[in-house]
């Protein structure tokens, strides 16, 4: 348990607002608890394939897009039966291996 005394002061050439110097209160125990920080982990990356291979990538921000285009990851995920997914660098990747 830790115990805080309070003080207060003031510092003026005012009668009237200088009060009576130093005033001390009564010692108040306070309840600390422990400190908690929230961390935020950077996402997670996207793992699939594209034409060449097993690749991995940051995944797209959210709330941004990336310019509509023929993607031939994408048309060959579609014929897989994959999900397709975007990365930061609008490069698209699925969820299964593709030929």
């Amino acid at each position: 348990m830790t115990i805080f005394l309070l003080a207060t002061s003031c510092r003026t050439s005012d009668p009237e607002q200088r009060g009576e110097g130093v005033v001390l209160t009564k010692p108040k125990p306070v309840r600390t608890e422990p400190f908690i920080q929230e961390v935020t982990a950077p996402a997670p990356e996207v793992q699939g394939f594209d034409l060449t291979g097993s690749v991995s990538c940051m995944p797209l921000a959210a709330g941004r897009s990336c310019i509509a285009m023929k993607d031939a990851v994408a048309d060959s995920c579609a014929k897989a039966q994959g999900s397709a997914k975007r990365c930061e660098d609008c490069k698209t990747v699925c969820d299964k291996p593709l030929r």
